[in-house]
């Protein structure tokens, strides 16, 4: 087959894939978009500062309740404000669930992207078909689809996409900056290699305007660890393998025994054993690497001239730079230093060092983050280890993407499930480089097509239930039916109304007007800015003698057990209950779905007698 007949053949291949790609996409993410009102805390605390941005005509600073509102950079209120403008309609859930759809379609076609360019190899394949060999363009670009695919139909990928949470851009940055600076390390010079860093830098800053520099932590990661077991398993200059194993076995033991010992004096008392043996094995990793890289003069050599191509310090750089110019931006217009306050906040709120259980959290997401790829993924490690087949260079960089990522989050977070988004990719391309390899040797004649079936079903399943059978089971975790009871009920301002010891961004946004917090216990609500005691809210109606709509539990507080119910309270507190609700208010469950929620027209009377 001649060049020009391989290239044309290719091309139609791609763009079949792609297009196959997006159909499963539109099947998964578009169905429904806003059937579902608002469950996540997150999703909705996102769009309230997008439209509140939006209502001010403010596209530089985010603000709750018309305060400043600095937890997260503004890329997805960006995405809002522009397809709500270019709609001509005002900010709503619409343009939240569109933006997150869209991340997750885009983060599918750049992990393909990212698969092509890291799976197909620049060396011949020495096999006597090359073409499917692995590393070879037909091998790779079917790696490359199913991995793309198994990603798209995943169980945190395909919820990220419908879910209003900004970590799913991550998944449509990431593949960005670790393909272009794979493509920058085979660039015969840096000048040759600056277009690759140029692209590298735009994913960077897309990471950075995304989740600051937490965001872009996952691909500079891979791209260091890439380039350091590329020149490690392809720089061969070391002594004998069998010399070389004894003093890194001994440094490994006692790195990892003396991390055991650390982590446990840290936790004495109930000390999470996987987690111990996770970190433990962690530090022998690093230091196993590390002398290797000190042994090897000629792996070092590679290593660091590898990264001088990519140019990551100055891509992630031109990323810090874009965040830095925003928070000029800011700060031009609000000078009371909420910009330094609300980073250092976030951070200590989101850095928690060694915690136990944080590993086995990230083993779960690899386990089933990226649903049938997950699965593939395990498979593919256990075909490495154990077959240890000749692979192209870039399956370092995905092993790399995988593993660093999940040994820095659990050693820097408190596990949660989200901040290991961006890692879903890098899981998916390794169970696509043992799938593509199955399908060619092992599997069935039919297989491909049974996937395939399969991945469709599932993607038909996801647009069902996120489009229609939630919002059909799991109606009440939304406030909105909730609130559009109260705001209807005749003895109800829905400019006058408040919420005691309990805070969702959906009560604002489907009240139409905020509806502030007040607390008078030390509540674990996660309450932007601040909420103010009950007593400041009793002053305030003594002064006016006005009324106000108080929602509250229509039960005792299971976080406070030994509290009495919020009726009781509030007369004890200093207020009468004027008016109930006209008619049983639609059901919205609080504390793990577990409690009821309800209103009443409250005012101030005196606790004199």
């Amino acid at each position: 087959m001649g060049d020009g007949t391989r290239t044309r053949t290719m091309n139609r291949r791609t763009l079949l894939h792609l297009a196959l790609l997006t159909g499963l996409c539109a099947v998964a993410y578009l169905p429904g978009l806003t059937d579902h009102g608002l469950t996540n805390w997150q999703e909705a605390v996102r769009l309230l500062a997008a439209q509140e941005m939006d209502a001010r005509g403010d596209w530089v600073r985010p603000t709750i309740h018309g305060e400043t509102y600095l937890a997260k950079p503004p890329l997805i209120y960006w995405c809002q404000m522009a397809i709500a403008t270019a709609t001509g309609r005002d900010v709503g859930l619409f343009d939240l669930r569109l933006t997150v759809a869209l991340a997750g379609w885009l983060g599918v076609l750049s992990t393909y992207w990212c698969a092509l360019v890291l799976l197909r190899s620049p060396e011949a394949p020495d096999a006597p078909s090359p073409e499917t060999a692995e590393g070879g363009s037909t091998w790779a670009s079917r790696a490359a689809f199913w991995s793309a695919a198994m990603l798209a139909t995943g169980v945190m990928t395909s919820r990220a996409a419908r879910i209003g949470e900004l970590d799913v851009l991550l998944v449509t940055f990431t593949p960005v900056v670790i393909g272009a600076s794979f493509k920058a390390t085979w660039a015969q010079s840096i000048v040759r290699s600056l277009p690759w860093v140029l692209l590298a830098s735009l994913g960077f800053i897309g990471l950075s305007l995304s989740k600051g520099p937490p965001g872009m932590l996952t691909g500079a990661l891979a791209v260091v660890g890439g380039t350091v077991i590329n020149a490690i398993h392809r720089e061969p200059d070391a002594p004998p393998q069998k010399r070389s194993m004894v003093p890194l076995a001994i440094t490994g033991a006692v790195v990892g025994a003396s991390t055991t010992a650390l982590i446990k004096l840290r936790s004495p008392e109930g000390a999470d054993f996987v987690g111990v043996g996770f970190f433990a094995i962690a530090a022998a990793i690093f230091a196993t690497f590390a002398i290797e890289l000190v042994r090897r003069p000629g792996a070092m050599r590679s290593m660091l001239g590898a990264n001088a191509r990519t140019a990551w310090p100055i891509a992630a750089a031109i990323g810090f730079a874009a965040l830095y110019l925003w928070s000029l931006g800011i700060e031009s217009a609000d000078t009371s230093g909420v910009t330094t306050n609300a980073a250092s906040e976030e951070a200590s709120d989101n850095i928690s060092l060694f915690v136990l259980s944080a590993p086995l959290r990230a083993l779960e997401v690899f386990a089933y983050g990226a649903g049938l790829g997950s699965i593939a993924a395990i498979a593919s490690v256990i075909w490495q280890l154990k077959d240890r087949p000749r692979l192209p260079r870039g399956v370092s960089w995905a092993v790399a993407w995988v593993f660093l990522s999940m040994i820095i989050f659990s050693a820097t977070t408190r596990g949660t499930h989200r901040y290991l988004l961006p890692m879903l990719p890098g899981v998916a391309l390794l169970g696509g480089t043992w799938l593509a390899s199955w399908l060619r040797d092992v599997s069935p004649k039919h297989s491909p097509r049974v996937i395939g079936i399969g991945l469709t079903l599932a993607a038909f399943g996801l647009g069902w239930w996120y489009g229609y059978g939630r919002d059909d089971r799991f109606a009440a975790r939304s406030p909105r039916d909730f609130m559009a009871s109260v705001v209807a009920d005749p003895i109800v301002d829905p400019a006058r109304v408040a919420v005691l010891d309990w805070w969702d961004p959906g009560l604002t946004i489907y009240a139409g007007h905020p509806v502030l917090p007040y607390a008078d216990l030390e509540t674990s609500i996660d309450i932007p800015n601040r909420a103010d005691p009950i007593e400041t809210l009793r002053e305030q109606l003594a002064a006016s003698g006005g009324t106000i709509t108080l929602i509250f539990r229509d039960a005792a507080n299971p976080e406070f057990p030994d509290e009495p119910p919020a009726r009781q309270r509030l007369a004890a507190l200093g207020f009468e209950i004027l008016t109930e609700p006209t008619e049983p208010p639609a059901e919205y469950l609080v504390d793990r779905r577990s409690v009821p929620m309800t209103y009443a027209v409250i005012r101030s009377i005196s606790l004199e007698p």
